[in-house]
């Protein structure tokens, strides 16, 4: 029987994130990312990150002892060279997960408030008015702490410059974006943004930077990491939402020079009218001989595969989805198989030349495994860090014009789109068309074969 009364706050939080709110190793499933901002966080020390004063080792140390009867573990090590946080292999017993399963099912019928292991109590007036005071006072140290010559550093600084009242409306809608969440399917999806809409210290997002990326990520992730219907309720009728079309797919096709998705993507953009996706022409010869494959698995296993995915993570992820090896997807269509072809050969080349140079001219120097890394190659964090620098190089200019026009506020940046909302509804198609042509000629200018287009 598991006894949860002994336990202090802080690892009755750490049992929280493990159980409902887990940041997925995107190399291996198996583990958890705990970074330090994860484990300072759920420790209330976030200042200590702040300070340089890093005791995330120690920490999960503690845990590791406090936790050995209900949540063992082993404690991964962090890698500065493959960009890889500290994580976690935990070992969750069939009492702990059912225990779990009953408060996800609670939460989902509104019976409980908060998803814990535990009932809580609702905090008071003070207490979140506290909490939003912390958060928000949080944007100095993101713009202190981000290099000069980072691609976003002047949008960094207007993103998170906007005065905080402007997001106010929101909280209006937040009622009907959880009727949205609680209906999405699967429950793990409604459970995940029911969650993230009852955490919400603020309603404006506040924006960091990562050593790993060029992206600019929302701080505790809220907002940029809901569903897209929940997030247009959220923001409701108002809203404009943008995104680039089919985005990593064009990215890689040209920095991997694959022929055949690049000549896909032409005659599609030069047929929009005919209507014919490009998601539609991938998956025509797929379905053929897996008609249970559809466009959210193939786009689950695209953008990890362009971000440097290894194959036995992409195998079991295709296989846990669809029931198919990646051998088996590979043999059903040439164009994944011109895909994984040439990120090998990406791969190699990287390897060759010893350093990579990204879109805006930044070299990042290729390590090679060895004993004096434990055997860690940065290769797949380069890839990746390769196609999100084409991202940003898309995005940067919707950005832009933005900041040029202060009748048209940009509510929310998702990396490969934006959320606006025109204060002059006259003027929406106007500032649709101006952010459209924005990105559309930073796109023509890198050869990438995407849009700007409407969600």
């Amino acid at each position: 029987m598991i006894d949860l009364k002994a336990l202090d706050s802080f690892s009755l939080t750490f049992l929280d994130y493990v159980l409902f709110r887990p940041w997925i190793d995107d190399q291996n499933s198996d583990f958890i990312v705990c970074s330090q901002q994860i484990i300072h966080d759920i420790h209330g020390s976030s200042r200590k990150v702040h300070q340089k004063k890093n005791k995330t080792k120690e920490l999960l140390e503690y845990l590791q002892l406090n936790l050995k009867d209900i949540l063992p573990f082993e404690i991964m090590e962090y890698s500065s060279i493959a960009g890889k946080a500290y994580s976690i292999n935990p070992i969750i017993s069939d009492e702990l997960k059912l225990k779990a399963e009953d408060r996800k099912v609670r939460f989902k019928r509104r019976e409980i408030k908060y998803l814990s292991l535990i009932d809580k109590k609702p905090p008071s007036l003070k207490q979140l008015k506290k909490a939003e005071i912390e958060y928000l006072n949080q944007k100095s140290y993101f713009l202190k702490n981000t290099p000069l010559d980072h691609p976003l550093y002047e949008e960094l600084k207007w993103l998170n410059g906007r005065k905080p009242h402007a997001f106010a409306r929101l909280k209006a809608n937040i009622s009907a974006a959880k009727s949205i969440a609680a209906e999405l399917i699967p429950i793990e999806k409604a459970i995940v943004n029911l969650d993230n809409l009852s955490n919400l210290p603020h309603m404006q997002v506040i924006y960091k930077t990562s050593d790993s990326s060029p992206r600019l990520y929302a701080i505790r992730g809220g907002i940029q990491t809901l569903s897209k219907p929940v997030r247009h309720a959220l923001f409701g009728p108002s809203a404009i939402h943008l995104d680039l079309e089919a985005a990593q797919l064009a990215i890689v096709a040209k920095i991997w020079d694959i022929p055949s998705i690049q000549t896909l993507l032409k005659q599609i953009a030069q047929n929009r009218d005919q209507g014919s996706p490009i998601w539609t022409a991938m998956l025509e010869p797929i379905q053929a001989e897996f008609p249970q494959i559809g466009k959210a698995e193939l786009k689950s296993l695209i953008y990890p595969m362009a971000f440097g995915m290894s194959k036995k993570e992409l195998s079991r992820r295709i296989e846990s989805s669809c029931g198919v090896t990646l051998k088996q997807l590979q043999n059903s269509s040439c164009l994944i198989a011109d895909l994984l072809t040439a990120r090998d050969q990406r791969k190699i080349s990287i390897r060759e030349d010893g350093v990579l140079t990204d879109v805006f001219g930044k070299e990042h120097k290729y390590i090679e495994a060895n004993y004096r890394n434990e055997y860690t190659t940065n290769v797949r964090a380069l890839m990746a860090y390769e196609a999100q620098a084409y991202e940003v190089a898309l995005m940067k200019p919707a950005i832009q014009y933005c900041m040029s026009q202060p009748r048209c506020s940009l509510d929310l940046l998702i990396h490969d789109g934006i959320t606006i909302r025109p204060t002059e509804a006259d003027k929406s198609d106007m500032f649709v068309r101006g952010i459209q042509r924005a990105v559309q000629l930073k796109a023509d200018e890198l050869c990438i074969i995407t849009r700007l287009v409407r969600e």
